[in-house]
């Protein structure tokens, strides 16, 4: 008759390379992977669903917005979109989240108001939305502006002249705990290759540049 069962230096070699570190780890390993194999299975990413919030179409709502998105204080959506508008220069808009009421707060016209915002906006401690235009304004080489959550109060709070403030505004703006706003342009100053600068909003509209 065939003994098929294990002999006691088979069962001895089997426990050996189990409990040895190589042996371990392998079993840590496979128990890793059964656990993300169970978190990460098919059925739970099958449970992801999408949905179309709106389509621009410019020149009405604006296009082309390359920036993120920010939930107001209100729970709206407010963003930026880099062209388009009425005044053909980018738009400042708002959404609720699940997709209705969209509203253009800001046609931006760049000679006055700055133009082409690529950035989103930050809504500061005293509830506004502030924003940089990337290029346009009364200098020509973009702004730090702000506006009220309905669209009123728009309000330019830095032209930049690109020699000596930096130009091209492409990155948005970081309410500090100091209260002032912080951020780049993208080239220009002293060196020519860009600047850090602040805005201080309290007592006036304060500038200055690193």
């Amino acid at each position: 008759m065939m003994n098929i069962g294990m002999t006691a230096t088979k069962r001895s070699v089997l426990v050996t390379s189990v409990l040895s570190p190589l042996g371990l780890c392998r079993w840590l390993l496979l128990f890793a992977f059964c656990l993300a194999g169970f978190v990460w299975s098919p059925t739970a990413c099958a449970q992801v669903t999408y949905q179309l919030l709106k389509s621009f179409g410019t020149p009405g709502t604006g296009g082309y917005p390359v920036a993120g998105l920010l939930q107001g204080s209100d729970g709206a959506l407010y963003g930026t979109a880099q062209s388009g508008g009425s005044l053909g220069n980018g738009t400042v808009f708002k959404l609720n989240p699940d997709g209705t009421g969209f509203t253009v707060l800001k046609n931006f016209d760049s000679s006055t108001t700055g133009g082409y915002p690529q950035a989103g906006l930050l809504q500061g401690t005293d509830g506004a939305l502030y924003g940089t235009a990337s290029q346009g304004g009364s200098l020509g080489y973009g702004t730090v502006f702000k506006l009220n959550p309905d669209g009123t109060g728009f309000t330019v709070l830095k032209n930049f002249d690109n020699s000596t403030t930096g130009g091209y505004l492409h990155a948005g703006l970081l309410q500090g705990t100091d209260g002032a706003l912080y951020g780049t342009a993208y080239q220009g100053g002293s060196s020519g290759v860009g600047t850090v600068f602040r805005l201080v909003l309290s007592s006036g509209t304060v500038y200055s540049i690193r």
